[in-house]
């Protein structure tokens, strides 16, 4: 390492230890996975969580009514305005575990030519590379 990636680490060691958020320094500036964990459970939004101890690449999603950035940050994999949000069939957005807007997934089978992951997305039972087929 050279000197100034030293320092630059150093500098990072002491801010996370100072800020009470325990961080292991290595080369590339990032968290062990077992200093991930410890961060995701200290009660305190840090590092790349998007609330308290939930959402980002680190930890696991966060519960209806917290924070987001992606529908990824939350347990329901809708994040609307910056909220984890229910899972909403008829909201008229593609959003949740839906393969179409509003159908397949949690929600109701979809109709023909609707997108689609498995046969029991659609209502013909019938899925294919153009989506949803007939009967």
């Amino acid at each position: 390492m050279t000197g100034n990636h030293f320092t630059r680490a150093l500098m990072l060691l002491v801010t996370s230890l100072v800020a009470g958020c325990p961080m292991a320094v290595t080369d590339r500036y990032s968290l062990e996975p077992a200093d991930a964990a410890a961060l995701c459970a200290n009660e305190t939004e840090d590092g790349d969580e998007t609330d308290v101890d939930c959402g980002g690449a680190d930890c696991e999603g966060c519960p209806l009514g917290q924070d987001c950035d992606t529908d990824d940050d939350c347990l329901s994999v809708v994040c609307h305005d910056g909220t984890c949000e229910r899972t909403g069939c008829t909201d008229g957005r593609h959003n949740g575990r839906e393969s179409d807007v509003d159908c397949g997934g949690d929600c109701t089978p979809c109709g023909e030519d609707k997108l689609c992951l498995t046969d029991s997305d659609c209502a013909s039972g019938s899925c294919g590379p153009d989506g949803c087929g007939p009967g």
